[in-house]
């Protein structure tokens, strides 16, 4: 029997990655506090430069108040074109080192190593090739985490930022992390820190030592997780997209939403779109992606497959919900720009038990399964009378302000 490889995790973020595309291709910017953002009313900082950092400018923050905190501020009109082909660049590197590669949004990522050991036997050197890779191709700059766990490399990403390398393999890993402010552990967002605060939680190791049960009522069904990360613990496995095909349904909002019903009533029409036309295709999906843009441009995605291939409307709404809550509590008053549901991984049939006779159970919304009668009743009537014949409760507008 073979000896368990070691897990090696690499996190890469592009050090202020829109910003620094304008300094570089307007060099006498290149020093300035600069902004890429909307110059609206509604304005936000979709990225701040260093130089703008050091004013107190941030990403998410309306162009109003980075004004009034540097009034000389440069602000530049995005230009998503060029950073989405910039960002292909850059995921190039990156799969030429491993194709185990999650991409988290255009400027940031997970890649495995554990299986590359042989080709790169020494992590540091390989993220140095990289860093230096993909400067030659974009001229700019990245910072690497390197761990045992994707938590712990998204960390170490930020130790030495910008342009940072930096590894937690052979360091007393407690000792490091331990001390760091319970605002640095993600998924504690602005409204648990005080919570956890009023409880005697300042610290990586506070939290690490406390009690699930003590804190069960702040953290909720997170609990756990959150004990784990703050003792430096992750189980997560860097998931790779592998299908390129997909069938997807996204929508761009004219006033970001901020309100979770109105979201989740945009995510089950969006689902809904997505479902269907899985079923006018004869196709059964084991994979749904959410996709989700702030207020801030930055884009995220989050993914999860399926044990058995489906094309049912409900077990792809109530997923797609189920990753829009996973994003929600690790990244709370998020104001949303942009929401797409897709699906991929696709056969012509659903996969069925091969121990059983039986047909997959339809149990509304958690199993994965085949189309139900329900589902191929709303079809029809859909087909029949128009899309809008019959829509979802929750999807149904109310009275602005009724927001129960």
């Amino acid at each position: 029997m073979t000896d368990r490889l070691e897990r090696i995790v690499l996190h890469v973020d592009m050090d202020a990655f829109y910003a620094s595309i304008e300094q570089r291709d307007h060099p006498e910017l290149k020093d300035k506090p600069l902004v890429v953002g909307g110059s609206s009313e509604r304005g936000v900082v979709a990225a701040a430069s260093y130089q703008a950092r050091q004013f107190g400018v941030r990403s998410a923050m309306p162009i109003k108040e980075a004004l009034r905190r540097c009034p000389h501020l440069v602000i530049v009109t995005p230009r998503p074109s060029l950073y989405q082909a910039v960002s292909e660049q850059i995921f190039e590197v990156f799969y030429r080192y491993t194709p185990d590669v999650e991409g988290l949004s255009l400027d940031e990522a997970f890649l495995d190593f554990t299986h590359c050991q042989r080709l790169w036997p020494d992590p540091l050197k390989a993220a140095a090739a990289i860093k230096a890779d993909i400067f030659n191709a974009t001229q700019l700059t990245a910072s690497i985490g390197i761990a045992s766990n994707k938590f712990l490399a998204k960390l170490a990403s930020d130790w030495l930022k910008p342009d940072g390398l930096f590894s937690f393999k052979q360091v007393n890993v407690e000792e490091l992390i331990f001390p760091l402010p319970i605002e640095k552990l993600y998924g504690i967002g602005i409204k648990t820190a005080p919570l956890l605060k009023a409880r005697g939680i300042h610290t990586f190791g506070d939290l690490a030592n406390a009690r699930a049960l003590q804190l069960r009522d702040v953290l909720g069904s997170n609990t756990e997780i959150m004990i784990a990360r703050a003792r430096g613990l992750d189980d997560r496995p860097v998931e790779p997209f592998r299908d390129a095909k997909h069938i997807s349904s996204e929508k761009t909002f004219a006033v970001d939403l901020k309100n979770d019903r109105q979201i989740r009533a945009q995510l089950l029409q969006l689902a809904d779109q997505v479902s269907h036309r899985l079923r006018d295709d004869s196709l059964f999906c084991r994979r749904v992606i959410l996709k989700i843009r702030r207020g801030d441009f930055k884009t995220f995605t989050r993914s999860t497959t399926f044990d058995h291939a489906s094309n049912d409307r409900s077990a792809i709404a109530s997923t797609s919900l189920q990753l829009w809550e996973t994003f929600r509590d690790e990244q709370p008053d998020s104001s949303i720009r942009l929401l797409g549901v897709g699906v991929g991984d696709f056969s012509q049939e659903t996969q069925q038990d091969l121990f059983s006779n039986q047909p997959l159970p339809s149990l509304e919304g958690t199993t994965n399964s085949p189309a139900s009668n329900l589902t191929g009743a709303l079809d029809e009537i859909q087909r029949r009378f128009g899309k809008n014949a019959l829509l979802r409760a929750g999807a149904v507008k109310r009275p602005l302000g009724d927001e129960r």
